[in-house]
């Protein structure tokens, strides 16, 4: 040992090349001291020949010395110097769960279907899905009852015009319902086509069937007239002839059955339907549109259909009337939409709703993550007395609004957050300390705990004393201080003594006479 006390005497802490010596008199090899410092032997091998490293290095090449000089004088402690609370995303996510599901237990006007869809919520995600449409619904409600409103005075205002337009922005109901009458209007053109593709698919298996048929017939009276042909005619020309005469009967061929039964009602209902839609609206004039009067618009006129049949011509031409009217439908639809959407996202704004809870946007999430890492509550720190005062410097509002069943609420979180607080166990975070200074003070007491002062060899103080956090015991610590400092961290029932050891051991107050 006073070898080695020796070698530390001569170091240089801050030449490479001493300390890589210092290492190598401790049996360290130059290999092994290049890996824990992260480079090539060749850079050891500069610094044993004068060369600086950079700060970095040399910092380590200090930390691997520190690591195999032992300090006998050096004592090690379990300390805290702080406190964490369990304040992590998903526990305040879980918070605001509670919260609300708290709030809809004492509305007891609720609905008993939108309390149980609450009631079955688990997650933060799944219960915004829920708040989502409520919020949708009121801000929707809120819109058509401005349109509603608008209408009206505008109805006043123009009592003597025969006909009034009822909106030039459809209500909610209307959007949704437009969606639903697209959809069957597509499904009905999708019918009729199917049944035009299925009618010519048959017909296509007639004419091959009946070709057949006739080709087979024909072969076989060519074969049985073999013999008693006359040599001077030519078979092959007869049988030309009779083909030619075959595929005339072909084109000429009216089936039977051409008429056949088909909800063609149902498509120009829905057809009708939709032409009221584009007029129910200021767009009626500019998608050309009117009132419909007869349906059978969409029939046409030269066609004259018996009854409880229709005519295949029928179906192909209102097929291409409703794809027309599907074209102009879609495009008046995309343009309620963006209207509607213009006067949805200006009441939002208006009515300040929460379409969904977010802890990111209820809490200050750095205030929050501060006190979930240990970083901002001391183990001293008075606020440990009373974790509900913290409350306010971590919530961003104490009152958030929403939307239940038509009605705004508001969800008031500032109380529910300072119980969750009081309820809470602070963790100490603890970490292990090398003090290498003398003992300059020490009691145990079980009244007030242990209390330890070390002298370092610069003169400063370092304070170790016993504290209970929430019935645990742990020790703090108070490093670096002056002799006046320390005082300020002593109970007042060992200041006195703690002053007495202090002096004794040459710490000197500003209160004490000095002679000499």
């Amino acid at each position: 040992m006073s070898e080695s006390i020796t070698h530390n005497q001569k170091l240089d802490k801050d030449c490479a090349k001493s300390i890589v010596e210092q290492l190598e008199s401790l049996n360290i090899a130059p290999s092994e001291i290049a890996r824990r410092c992260g480079v090539k032997q060749s850079r050891i091998n500069g610094w044993k020949d004068g060369q600086k490293p950079s700060d970095e290095y040399l910092q380590k090449l200090r930390a691997l010395l520190n690591l195999r000089l032992p300090n006998h004088k050096a004592e090690t402690f379990q300390v805290s110097k702080c406190v964490r609370l369990a304040l992590s995303k998903e526990d305040l996510d879980l918070f605001l769960v509670k919260q609300v599901k708290a709030f809809i237990g004492g509305l007891e006007s609720l609905p008993f279907e939108l309390r149980e869809k609450f009631d079955s919520t688990v997650s933060l995600e799944s219960l915004n899905e829920v708040i989502a449409t409520q919020y949708h619904l009121y801000v929707c409600k809120e819109v058509d009852s401005d349109l509603h409103f608008s209408k009206k005075q505008e109805h006043l205002l123009s009592q003597m015009s025969p006909y009034v337009k009822p909106f030039s922005v459809l209500p909610s109901s209307y959007q949704n319902t437009m969606q639903a009458v697209l959809a069957q209007l597509k499904k009905a053109i999708q019918e009729a086509e199917e049944q035009i593709e299925s009618k010519t698919h048959r017909e296509k298996n007639q004419r091959e069937f009946f070709k057949s048929t006739i080709e087979y017939s024909i072969s076989s009276s060519l074969q049985r007239t073999l013999y008693n042909r006359n040599p001077d005619q030519n078979l092959e020309e007869i049988k030309d002839e009779l083909l030619q005469q075959v595929d005339k009967a072909l084109q000429d061929f009216n089936y039977t059955g051409t008429y056949f039964t088909h909800p063609l009602a149902e498509l120009v209902s829905i057809m009708t339907r939709v032409a009221q839609f584009l007029d129910d609206s200021q767009f009626g004039p500019k998608y050309g549109m009117l009132r419909l009067e007869n349906r059978d618009a969409y029939f046409s006129d030269s066609i004259s259909k018996p009854d409880g049949f229709i005519e295949f011509d029928d179906i192909e031409f209102a097929i291409d009337s409703a794809k027309k009217l599907q074209g102009t439908f879609e495009k008046f639809i995309e343009e309620q939409q963006d209207r509607y959407s213009e006067l949805f996202n200006f009441k939002e704004k208006e009515l300040g709703l929460c379409s969904k809870l977010d802890s990111d946007k209820v809490f200050h999430q750095k205030a929050c993550e501060a006190l979930t890492s240990g970083k901002e509550l001391e183990v001293l720190d008075p606020r440990l007395n009373d974790l509900s005062v913290i409350a306010d410097s971590i919530l961003k509002s104490g009152q958030l609004k929403i939307a239940l069943d038509g009605n705004k609420h508001e969800l008031e979180l500032l109380n529910g957050l300072k119980d969750m607080l009081t309820a809470q166990t602070p963790e100490p975070v603890i970490h292990t300390v090398q003090i290498g200074g003398k003992l300059a003070f020490s009691t145990e007491r079980e009244s007030q705990g242990k209390t330890l002062i070390y002298s370092l060899d610069n003169n400063d103080l370092i304070l170790l004393q016993e504290a209970s956090i929430f019935d645990q015991k742990i020790l703090t610590i108070q490093p670096k201080l002056a002799a006046e400092e320390l005082l300020d961290h002593i109970d007042v029932n060992l200041k006195e003594s703690v002053k007495q050891s202090l002096l004794e051991h040459g710490y000197m107050f500003s209160d004490v006479e000095v002679f000499g």
